[in-house]
């Protein structure tokens, strides 16, 4: 849709729609000169990682029972603390706390 749209920007609380906007593949021609950016809405629990296929490790792709039943609470909290402190962000993708962040970004963006 963000193509279809010819967007060329997408605000979005999803750290998964963010994460494919930004890897996905332009079409051919491209409606604008640059890639779609992607404005990563919000400080929430659900987007505070981006997954990546490489980088995904095995315990956090195991339900929370999952995660309970083999004693790996405390190992899957260190894996996601340790993610969250490193706040990797795909090329393209910007993160912003609220609505007053998305104004400014809107505003300085160089169209």
């Amino acid at each position: 849709i963000v193509y279809n749209t010819q967007s060329l920007f997408l605000i979005d609380d999803s750290a998964e729609n963010a994460y494919d906007t930004a890897t996905a593949p332009f079409p051919h021609p491209h409606p604008h000169p640059n890639p779609t950016k992607v404005l990563l809405f919000g400080t929430y629990p659900w987007n505070a990682i981006v997954h990546t296929p490489e980088t995904t490790l095995p315990v956090e792709k195991l339900t929370f029972v999952a995660k309970q039943e083999r004693g790996l609470l405390e190992e899957a909290e260190r894996v996601r603390r340790g993610k969250i402190g490193e706040g990797w962000l795909p090329e393209g993708v910007e993160r912003v706390a609220g609505w007053g962040e998305v104004v400014r970004w809107v505003e300085g963006m160089e169209w």
